[in-house]
């Protein structure tokens, strides 16, 4: 288990994820390692090798390029610097449900974008009432 621990923890540092060791023990409702089972380290451990493999995946540069797409129009609704806010912002069910690295297809990102866009626009149409109302006073 110990052992298991290390390469999780190890996989993690290497992939550059570890703010995102949090969410992903959230899912079993443990906030560390040493409440999970070795068959939830596997799990974790599976699905982060799952990741890294993806990362040589021909359609990488595709997701990527859309991935940032998504980013730049989610930077105009919240302060995307501090990634903490971006996965709440991505874990409420009723923008997406998911953390952005879990969205794995073009599909689901043109989705994700389509939706990001509509909520920036009423974020504006918004903003312009208040200006406008703003210059009545």
């Amino acid at each position: 288990m110990k052992t298991k621990r290390r390469i999780f923890n190890a996989i993690l540092a290497n992939m550059h994820m570890l703010d995102a060791k949090e969410y992903l023990l959230e899912r079993y409702n443990a906030i560390s390692t040493m409440q999970l089972s070795e068959k939830q380290l596997d799990e974790l451990i599976d699905y982060l090798r799952g990741l890294d493999v993806e990362k040589t995946n021909n359609q990488t540069d595709i997701i990527k390029t859309w991935r940032s797409k998504c980013l730049r129009v989610m930077s105009n609704i919240i302060d995307t610097k501090d990634w903490n806010n971006v996965n709440k912002f991505m874990m409420d069910k009723r923008i997406c449900g998911k953390h952005l690295y879990e969205l794995k297809t073009v599909e689901e990102l043109q989705n994700l974008h389509k939706k990001l866009n509509k909520i920036k626009d009423i974020y504006k149409a918004k903003d312009a009432i208040i200006r406008r109302k703003a210059a009545l006073n």
